[in-house]
């Protein structure tokens, strides 16, 4: 049997949607179901391929549909172990395998590294259909850590395909984010820098705290008049890490300093934004 992996990169931003669409993480190889997920030109591009190969050279095999929860895991010390709920939800067994990867630009949840921090128990499975399986995601070490460090499993489904058939096997990969916690007190410290040229203004977050931290809905106001930034869906600042938003402005808009609102996590907050020093 041939493989095509198609993978499907499931990150935080992607919550939101199954939350609205409660048969995402139950994908059964529908087509649209996986354009409605949120696919890149990249993803798109790979489907056409398999679509071609699937016309023109075999039948296909889809992988089983899944349930995964939670949609992200955390390991808090001094504590080593993190589970993961995966349930087959076809009439079917369905193959696994898990890795673990370090991840280093959370911005890009393809930015991922070998790693032996984390491992996975079992790190391959054949599960039985509609029965709930746990599995241990566990660090090796018991050495501290001052940040918050990310890794992604990748969940590979791989297609059941009958011994002797020729087919073309449509492998489903998911991919989850896991934190390992300081061993420290965790701290959240955002720092807010605003800067104008002539036409823009330039928004910079940094996060000088121990735990990542996440946006949405940000906006920066003079005092008078508010400025969206556009950030409509969650956005992760890893510690250490910085981004920044430029948006068109009015001569009129008269910051730095600014206030700067939007939520942090599920919460509104406010926050005071000055020149960069």
């Amino acid at each position: 049997m041939t493989l095509l992996w198609l993978p499907l990169h499931f990150n935080k931003r992607d919550a939101n949607f199954t939350r609205k669409k409660r048969d995402f993480h139950g994908l059964n190889g529908d087509i649209q179901t996986i354009f409605l997920a949120g696919w890149t030109m990249k993803n798109f591009i790979r489907i056409c391929v398999a679509i071609a190969a699937l016309v023109c050279f075999a039948n296909p095999v889809f992988a089983g549909a899944i349930e995964i929860s939670p949609l992200s895991l955390k390991i808090s010390p001094p504590g080593s172990v993190a589970l993961l709920n995966i349930k087959p939800i076809d009439n079917q067994p369905v193959k696994i395998q898990i890795r673990v990867f370090r991840w280093v630009d959370r911005s890009n949840p393809e930015a991922l590294e070998p790693t032996t921090d984390l491992v996975a128990s079992p790190p391959i499975a054949v599960m039985k259909p509609l029965v709930n399986y746990a599995v241990r995601i566990i660090r090796q070490s018991n050495e501290p850590i001052e940040k918050e460090t990310a890794y992604r499993m990748l969940i590979d489904v791989l297609p059941n395909a009958p011994l002797g058939t020729i087919a073309v096997g449509i492998a489903f990969q998911y991919s989850i984010p896991i934190y390992v916690q300081p061993s420290g007190a965790a701290k959240q410290k955002i720092d807010w820098v605003v800067e104008r040229d002539a036409d823009n203004i330039i928004v910079s977050a940094t996060n000088n705290g121990t735990i990542s931290a996440q946006f949405r809905d940000l906006k920066v106001s003079d005092g008078k008049s508010n400025i969206d930034l556009g950030v409509k869906t969650a956005v992760t600042l890893g510690p250490g890490d910085t981004q920044s938003w430029t948006k068109p402005v009015p001569k009129s808009f008269n910051a730095p300093p600014a206030q700067i609102t939007g939520k942090l996590g599920d919460k509104p907050f406010k926050a005071s934004a000055g020149a960069a020093q």
